[in-house]
């Protein structure tokens, strides 16, 4: 028999010599006959010699689709879901299962409420060695995550989303191909009960195999995949989660019609034969490995310093109450329109970013409203205009800065107006974003580029205004001075004017005002926002130098 085997091979050989012009081209396509047989191994016939996938390869492909539903639900529910604050919060769990006890004690130290509770007291004196010592415990935990032990993390996770990649095929597209009656399911995941599906040219569906192909070749159904899609299922509410024993099973049956059924090179073997070419190869690169480590050690931080940020805030905010009720007394402090703690607290508890100068701005506003415009300006706007100024280049600089602090809140205004309509850090746009990531959206990374841009010129204005309020002082007490003296050194006619009928009541309650007008200058001062070392150099030696 096996004579008689050898003896018809060795004729069909000698046949297909003759029509062929070299021995390249006979090595060729005994190749493809040789790929043919091997394809002959799949649980149905999936090629005919005629260039034609047959109705046997959509049928095995169709029931490893069936299969990995149940996959597909579990991963999407969890971190490939389309919520990035769910997928985040997935991913977390997956790394953190790895956490020691010491990590996880760590973890549990660094969060706000721990950190909250450990300093209990803002105002206690070794307040910044708390920080420190916090600061300490962060970096420990970050530094722990460089242990190789995580290197599995990264590859368990790198291999869940390839394996998500896989369910998420089109697979009733490919169907479509072979059964018009898969048309109307397009873009779901339905399954249909009954099929017909029909014999069709390699070409095409050859992208529709070279996707599938590539897609397999970058899964690993092994114990890292199913340790994972077991811990992601474990994870879900009861009412979502998938029997366990059923998950087992269906992994187990996954692997055999993969191997078995389907063949690990069938599809790359059909691509072969549809391109006449044994030697033909698919040259999609595998997708580059992510560290999803090094993701959640950058999340990690944000949340940190984040929760730092907000430390310090009600720190300094409690530091602050005693010179607000100060100068302010029961006076209530304005809000602004649109950059206020209402916007703030939307921004918060979708981000780590924050609105960071509501509280120096509003401070400014209620200030120019209830002190400034009714107890500064007055008098100063006579002075400007009746005032007889020894020196022509400080009425320029008084007026300079008398116009300055006297707009302070139409430029509040201004700065929240530059928010609306359509700009590129509209509030429409903030609250699009907002209501985006409240769907799921990942759309912090433009947000944090508008909220840092809208952050910057808030803290510009108060730097600025706080340059003309103090040099404005400085010269408001120059003048006072100026009213002791027998001669006046500065504005010669300033006797008379305090004592005329007109300007009398003005400039005594111009003369009360300036101890809150100090109490001013000193808020905006702990809000570091003015620069007093350039002040005294620059802004303050003018009038200092009128005084000598």
């Amino acid at each position: 028999m096996l004579i008689l085997s050898n003896l018809i091979r060795h004729i069909k050989e000698f046949f297909y010599s003759l029509f062929y012009s070299n021995e390249e081209d006979m090595n060729s396509q005994k190749a493809l006959r040789n790929i043919i047989q091997e394809l002959k191994r799949c649980k149905y016939p999936v090629y005919r010699n005629d260039n034609t996938i047959l109705a046997g390869l959509p049928i095995i492909i169709y029931e490893i689709y069936r299969i990995s539903l149940t996959f597909k639900h579990i991963l999407r529910e969890t971190i490939c879901s389309n919520d990035i604050r769910l997928s985040t919060f997935f991913l977390d769990k997956l790394v953190e299962s790895s956490f020691s006890d010491q990590q996880k004690i760590l973890k549990e130290k660094i969060s706000f409420n721990s950190r909250m509770e450990k300093i209990s007291d803002l105002m206690r004196e070794d307040f910044d060695q708390k920080i420190k010592d916090q600061t300490n415990e962060f970096d420990d935990l970050v530094f722990s995550l460089t242990d190789p032990a995580f290197k599995t993390v990264d590859v368990k996770i790198n291999k869940l989303f390839a394996f998500f990649d896989f369910c998420s095929f089109q697979f009733n597209t490919f169907f479509a191909y072979f059964d018009p009656g898969f048309s109307t399911i397009i873009n779901t995941d339905s399954v249909r009960e009954h099929y017909s599906f029909e014999n069709v040219d390699g070409m095409t569906v050859l992208q529709e195999i070279l996707d599938l192909d590539y897609l397999i070749r970058n899964i690993s159904i092994d114990e890292q995949l199913a340790d994972g899609i077991l811990f992601l299922n474990s994870c879900l509410s009861s009412d979502k989660q998938t029997d366990e024993i059923y998950i087992k099973k269906n992994l187990k049956n996954f692997f055999s019609k993969l191997e078995n059924s389907l063949g690990k090179d069938t599809l790359k073997n059909i691509a072969k034969l549809v391109k006449k070419d044994p030697k033909f190869e698919d040259k999609t690169k595998s997708p580059r490995a992510f560290s999803e480590i090094e993701e959640y050690k950058t999340r990690l931080a944000a949340n940190f310093n984040a929760d730092t940020k907000k430390i310090l805030k009600l720190r300094q905010d409690l530091q602050m109450e005693s010179l607000i009720s100060g100068l302010f007394g029961d006076i209530e402090i304005l809000k602004l329109d649109v950059y206020n703690e209402e916007l703030n607290g939307k921004i918060q508890a979708l981000t780590g970013l924050s609105l960071d100068w509501i509280r120096p701005l509003e401070i400014l506003k209620t200030y120019a409203k209830s002190f400034f415009e009714p107890s500064i300006e007055p008098f100063l706007r006579e002075l400007l205009v009746e005032g007889l100024f020894e020196d022509k280049k400080m009425k320029s600089d008084f007026a300079a800065n008398y116009y300055y602090c006297s707009a302070v809140t139409d430029k509040i205004d201004e700065l929240e107006k530059m928010m609306y309509g359509k700009n590129e850090s509209s509030i429409e746009l903030i609250r699009g974003y907002l209501t985006r990531m409240e769907a799921g959206g990942d759309f912090e990374k433009p947000l944090s580029k508008i909220i840092d841009e809208i952050n910057l010129r808030a803290k510009k204005f108060l730097e600025e205004s706080g340059k003309y309020y103090l040099d404005l002082l400085k010269f408001c007490k120059l003048i006072i001075k100026d009213t002791y003296r027998p001669v006046p050194e500065n504005v010669h006619n300033i006797t008379a004017m305090i004592n005329s009928t007109k300007n009398k009541d003005r400039f005594t309650v111009f003369a009360n005002g300036i101890e809150n007008f100090e109490k001013m200058i000193e808020l905006l001062k702990r809000y570091v926002v003015i620069d007093i070392s350039e002040l005294n150099e620059k802004a303050g030696k003018n009038y200092e130098n009128y005084s000598k």
